[in-house]
């Protein structure tokens, strides 16, 4: 009675584990096996996981670069990752920590006998995916748009997507990675509107991001020494990036605001007057732009300007 005893609670640590690996609660109601072999065959259950886990930490010490070229080699041929083919990542940043239920979702999107799921922590996941043939920018965004969609939907999950260009082959992956990362850090350093962010397509914010926050400050001293725009109310600001998106066309903007045109220039001649700037002039227009990135980028970082 004692050895069934101690099996029996061999077989439950077993089974708590596999628990605390797996997300789903495991019990044993009949066995076509006797007790030794079912045993064995949880705990083939349980390496799987733990096989899963060794996995994963190799593609995340790959992603971050911390792998020699013999490491990489090795698990490249230990678990015949295909070299030789373009590949995209995609980064997903979460809100809130996702659970079982996020990965269960994402593998059913996924193809299992190519894609590659990586848990980087509790709130990022690097989806690697293997292409026939390069994607253009607009064909990996719509990627990353389905997948935006389909946990909106289906997890209910917020969720933010960095993403790169295609990459020629899986070695270049974690620069493709990092550049990924960026996107997203840009995207929110800016309070960019989009969930999904592509390296290659930020533009001035991209440019802006990487000024040193010291030069940034004294930028913005020089340019604008008696001005804040911390001080702009939101209506202002709206104004100010309707100007923007419609080229600095008066008629449309006004169009887009649903304001009359005199309403409109009322607007841009007391922006003038705080600013000293004349948004309808082109330079002025740039600095404006400007500015106002560098400003959003210093209070982001919680520094204080002017």
């Amino acid at each position: 009675g004692i050895f069934i005893m101690a099996k029996e609670e061999s077989i439950q640590d077993i089974l708590n584990e596999l628990q605390e690996r797996s997300g789903i609660t495991f019990t044993i109601s009949d066995s076509i096996y006797d007790e030794e072999t079912t045993r064995q065959k949880i705990e083939d259950f349980l390496s799987f996981y733990k096989s899963n886990d060794t996995r994963n930490n190799f593609y995340v010490q790959f992603l971050l670069g911390n792998l020699s070229e013999q490491e990489l080699s090795r698990n490249i041929a230990k678990y015949h990752i295909s070299k030789a083919t373009p590949w995209v990542v995609f980064l997903l940043c979460f809100e809130k920590a996702y659970d079982k239920s996020t990965l269960s979702i994402l593998f059913h999107l996924l193809s299992p006998t190519t894609d590659i799921l990586v848990e980087i922590d509790e709130h990022q996941i690097a989806l690697l995916r293997p292409l026939q043939s390069s994607l253009t920018e607009d064909e990996i965004r719509s990627m990353a748009l389905s997948l935006i969609d389909t946990l909106n939907m289906e997890a209910m999950l917020a969720v933010h997507i960095g993403y790169d260009a295609c990459v020629s082959s899986f070695e270049d992956l974690p620069n493709s990675f990092w550049n990924a990362s960026c996107a997203i850090s840009i995207g929110q350093q800016f309070h960019l509107t989009s969930s999904y962010y592509g390296y290659h397509s930020l533009g001035l914010h991209k440019l802006i991001a990487a000024i040193p926050k010291e030069k940034a400050k004294e930028f913005l001293i020089e340019e604008f020494p008696d001005f804040s725009f911390h001080m702009l109310d939101n209506e202002m600001q709206t104004t100010i990036h309707a100007l923007f998106t419609n080229g600095l066309n008066i008629a449309e903007t006004a169009r887009c605001l649903y304001l009359h045109r005199n309403t409109l220039v009322y607007r841009l001649d007391k922006f003038q007057k705080l600013s000293h700037l004349d948004l309808r002039n082109f330079d002025d227009a740039v600095s404006c732009k400007i500015g106002m990135l560098l400003s959003d980028a210093l209070q982001k970082s919680d520094h204080s300007i002017n």
